[in-house]
């Protein structure tokens, strides 16, 4: 079965007990493990801290995003961001 999407975007009221050992840790873990068993890449979005990058990339997510990453920016800015940024 071919779906109409290639990623899956893991919600931040998820991301935010990650490194607790909590249920929301559980949940992303299941869902990064069902979405990459689809072949789909996993998003985590809401990421604020070093150590809930550190663990979402620990447990398989793709990619970031979040005030720790960027703060929102227009998209005029994003060349000089990225040149910033190396």
């Amino acid at each position: 079965m071919a779906f109409p999407f290639d990623v899956l975007k893991i919600d931040r009221c998820f991301v935010a007990d990650v490194g607790s050992g909590s249920q929301g840790e559980t949940i992303v873990s299941a869902v990064v493990a069902m979405g990459h068993r689809l072949g789909l890449r996993i998003v985590a979005e809401g990421i604020e801290t070093p150590e809930q990058a550190e663990r979402l990339t620990e447990l398989g997510c793709d990619l970031l995003q979040g005030y720790w990453i960027a703060r929102p920016m227009a998209a005029a800015a994003l060349p000089a961001f990225l040149r910033e940024r190396g």
